[in-house]
């Protein structure tokens, strides 16, 4: 496993992990939580990712992004 800060070019892995959470919550408490499209666009990513305020960290397994925080 590698840990690292996320760069733009990780939001389809990011995207895919973030969809996997999702519907795992949507599954859990579908009163609270409701499948979308798009969990976190490419633009809000890259904001996050870029901004100064927070960092975006990856973990990979194998070359492929198995988590976030």
């Amino acid at each position: 496993m590698r840990i690292r800060l996320a760069t733009l070019d990780d939001y389809d892995g990011f995207a895919r992990v973030a969809r996997e959470v999702h519907e795992y919550h949507v599954t859990a408490v579908p009163t609270v939580f409701r499948s979308v499209d798009v969990v976190m666009s490419e633009e809000d990513f890259a904001q996050l990712v870029m901004g100064a305020d927070a960092d975006v960290i990856v973990a990979e397994v194998n070359g492929e992004i198995a988590g976030y925080a």
